[in-house]
């Protein structure tokens, strides 16, 4: 068996297809995250715990990130430069941002130096390039850039499973406000089950010395893969609140890479990573599931011989589920974003099915009139007894 790859060598670096929709990810999502949760009083921090170099050597044909609110000389920006320009868009919100970029190898990390002194960004906002290891240095970053407190997003990148420790992802996506974007490498996960030099990274990373017995009995909901949704499980149960993955294929290609496993302990973060996910999901190759059919075992839901669309299935979902309840239009979205993490359906789609089912008779809304008249968050809607 050949040896892996140094961090820094130029196999690694290689700007693909599956890069670009990662970073589109991490974009979105941040610039959404950033607006939601500013503050003019308070400081917000980011820590990329695998930042690496700053810029790839070359591209297999995938074109880099447009960057509207900083400049780098950097012809194929990487996620430190993805990370400044996402906060800077919303510099005017809050009092600082603490951008940490965790490189250990020595080369990498001269090189981000060079590549991040050649950008321009925000005088509130503050890069730290820190020679650290994830998992081993991450908590004692965290501690020393000011501890438990207030909001911060971490983007966990590794090439390898073996360095997403159980333990220190619960630690940290079990804080209160802490939220984090994980990359699962699932093919290495499916490839390397059954090598027994394997095993203690798999232990490592379920944190379960039995996870073989309890994979090979774990049945998933809509996730194309059982080991991205066992490992979610696996989160649920000791750290956050919420989890979602997403698949990522390799190239052009229907071939699994990896699954993005986003935690959260708030349903807003849940819910602007899902719209990120699915905003971004068309381009590149991030097969958000309900987009992808050929991927997807649930893309449809087969009734009385024909074939559910989406919007069938969200409003047969909402009569059942809230059958004889009163509920507010935007506790229904929390709700539905919560218990129906993989399907298609965002905020706006609920809101045109649900106007729909009123305009219908099927539902009531009293503080809305029939016609064009918006559903707000605070309306209540009212749901007669299943029949």
């Amino acid at each position: 068996m050949s040896e892996p790859l140094p961090d820094d060598h130029e196999e690694k670096w290689t700007y693909k297809k599956h890069t670009r929709s990662k970073h589109d990810v991490l974009h979105y999502y941040l610039k959404v995250w950033t607006s939601i949760v500013s503050d003019s009083r308070y400081s917000l921090r980011v820590f990329d715990c695998f930042a690496g170099r700053g810029d790839y050597y070359d591209s297999d044909g995938a074109s880099p990130k447009k960057l509207n609110n900083i400049s780098t000389e950097a012809q194929y920006p990487g996620s430190p430069q993805i990370i400044l320009d996402a906060v800077s868009e919303h510099d005017d919100k809050f009092r600082s941002a603490e951008c940490y970029f965790m490189e250990p190898a020595d080369e990498n990390r001269r090189d981000l130096e060079q590549n991040l002194a050649a950008t321009d960004y925000p005088s509130n906002v503050n890069p730290h390039i820190k020679n650290g290891r994830f998992p081993d240095d991450v908590l004692d970053i965290v501690s020393d850039s000011g501890g438990r407190a207030g909001f911060a997003l971490f983007f966990i990148d590794p090439f390898n499973i073996k360095f997403l420790d159980y333990d220190t992802i619960i630690d940290i996506s079990s804080t209160d406000r802490f939220d984090c974007l994980i990359t699962l490498m699932t093919g290495q996960l499916i490839r390397w089950q059954d090598s027994g030099s394997h095993q203690q990274g798999y232990e490592n990373l379920y944190g379960l010395s039995d996870w073989k017995e309890r994979l090979e009995t774990f049945t998933p909901e809509d996730i194309s893969t059982r080991e991205a949704e066992f490992y979610c499980r696996r989160l649920e149960e000791n750290g956050p609140e919420n989890t979602l993955a997403y698949m990522t294929t390799e190239g052009d290609s229907k071939r699994l890479k990896y699954h993005q496993v986003f935690t959260s302990n708030a349903g807003e973060g849940l819910e602007a990573m899902k719209e990120s996910m699915t905003r971004c999901g068309s381009d590149f190759t991030l097969a958000y599931a309900p987009k992808r059919a050929e991927i997807s075992h649930s893309q449809q839901t087969l009734t009385g011989g024909e074939y559910m669309t989406e919007e069938e299935r969200a409003k047969s979902w909402i009569l059942s589920r809230f059958a004889s309840e009163q509920i507010t239009f935007d506790d229904l979205v929390k709700k539905a974003i919560a218990e129906r993490r993989y399907a298609d359906s965002l905020r706006q789609h609920y809101r045109q099915y649900l106007i729909e089912l009123h305009n219908e008779g099927e539902i009531t809304i009293p503080q809305r009139e029939r016609g064009n008249s918006p559903l707000k968050e605070n309306y209540l809607i009212l749901f007669p007894e299943s029949q």
